[in-house]
């Protein structure tokens, strides 16, 4: 996700049907679709999984895979940070190599009957910091982001 200096074919349906998706939403968030809330049902979504997009208001894309040893691997074009990942009140959080991972991230997570997804940060106040907007999650390493780190999903990937 969006950090420092840069910016699986799951239906909708299939969530709802399998209790990992709330049917509340803010009133300003109802375009994302519905939130993905408690630590179970993030996990199960993203666990082995690659996904990516764009973020509202830039025109970069990315692609994060998240490895089943809690790390990730996020790419911004030729760019590649390892970080690690984790859900905490009910949000996925990250913090990334570039950072020596002190600065941590966390986004409310959304999700389409269609089975695309939304990454929301907040300001302090609540409102829209930024949106990272997924198609859906694809099973495994899709752009072999894994392959191209030196220690990629190793539960401790030297700095």
């Amino acid at each position: 996700m969006f950090h420092g200096r840069r910016i699986v074919g799951l239906a909708g349906a299939l969530l709802l049907g399998l209790g990992l998706l709330s049917t509340s939403t803010r009133a300003d968030d109802s375009d994302l679709g519905a939130p993905v809330t408690g630590a179970d049902a993030l996990t199960k979504l993203v666990t082995g999984n690659t996904v990516g997009g764009t973020v509202d208001g830039y025109g970069d894309t990315w692609a994060e895979f998240f490895c089943s040893t809690g790390r990730t691997i996020y790419a911004q074009g030729d760019h590649l940070d390892r970080g690690k990942w984790w859900v905490a009140h009910g949000e996925l959080c990250f913090s990334y190599d570039d950072t020596d991972y002190q600065e941590v991230m966390c986004f409310d997570t959304y999700a389409k009957p269609d089975g695309r997804l939304a990454f929301v940060s907040r300001t302090p106040d609540g409102h829209r910091d930024l949106v990272f907007r997924s198609d859906p999650p694809v099973h495994g390493d899709r752009f072999r982001l894994n392959e191209r780190t030196s220690d990629g999903c190793h539960a401790n990937p030297s700095a």
